[in-house]
């Protein structure tokens, strides 16, 4: 109820996890460490390999469309391919979310493949896109911000990185 008293009709959006393997070392059943986490198990990818905490996360979803706030929409992080999101439609299906008429399936332009294939994601029922900037220029600048000897080169405002986003 506190979602709705304060949102009102307005939309909740909330971003699934993205969990590099470095992060969830401490949950029980993780994955070992990656040598590089950035381009590791993650996203979407980790959701159609292993559902477990992905499910934790769209059982609290459906309890809050239940509770009244049927303005829900859903943000899938670091979606690397349109069949992850299919695989992961048929989750939330399955979960009840789809069936609110509010409902919207959303996802991050992280991985720069997502910006050439806009219409098959919108035909695989996504209905809206929001720009992960910070992997998108890591990854179009194949720049790894984390390391310090060439962070120096990593610029989200090159000509590159502003083209992807217009």
């Amino acid at each position: 109820m506190l979602f709705r008293s304060a949102l009102g009709p307005k939309p909740l959006r909330y971003r699934s996890l993205d969990l590099r393997s470095h992060e969830w070392q401490a949950l029980v059943g993780s994955p070992a460490l990656e040598p590089n986490p950035m381009l590791g198990l993650r996203g979407t990818l980790s959701y159609t390999l292993d559902d477990r905490l992905f499910q934790v996360e769209l059982a609290a979803l459906a309890t809050l469309q239940r509770a009244g706030h049927s303005h829900l929409q859903l943000i899938l992080p670091f979606v690397r391919t349109v069949e992850e999101v299919i695989s992961c439609r048929r989750l939330i299906t399955q979960a009840g979310l789809t069936s609110y008429e509010h409902f919207a399936l959303w996802i991050m332009a992280e991985v720069p493949s997502v910006l050439f294939l806009i219409p098959a994601y919108a035909q695989a029922g996504v209905q809206g896109i929001t720009i992960g900037s910070n992997d998108l220029t890591q990854l179009l600048l194949a720049v790894d911000r984390d390391q310090p000897t060439i962070a120096s080169a990593y610029d989200e405002r090159h000509p590159v990185v502003r083209m992807a986003m217009a």
